[in-house]
């Protein structure tokens, strides 16, 4: 990742930097109110550039069953999908 591409997408200006606990460091957006009641869902990148995703269960993210409901896993692999593809989809000049 360029440093263009990786400028723009730091300077977000509905990202959210954790400050405390295990996600601390790690980026979250506030943009999106079904991924904020589903979440919350976290992301950093890497040393190595590659970006890594995260969330820790909770009771709200569990089926009648007691396992991570399917629907819970979805909303995350769909923020993963843009946490990964967001620093390539900023404009250019």
């Amino acid at each position: 990742m360029d440093d263009l591409t990786k400028t723009a997408f730091l300077n977000r200006p509905d990202l959210h930097v954790g400050t405390e606990g295990e996600f601390k460091g790690w980026r979250t957006w506030s943009r999106d109110n079904f991924e904020t009641n589903n979440g919350p869902f976290w992301h950093r990148i890497e040393e190595d550039g590659q970006i890594r995703c995260a969330f820790r269960v909770e009771n709200k993210h569990l089926n009648g069953a007691g396992n991570v409901h399917g629907g819970a896993f979805m909303a995350f692999a769909d923020y993963c999908l843009f946490a990964i593809a967001a620093p390539v989809l900023t404009d250019r000049p």
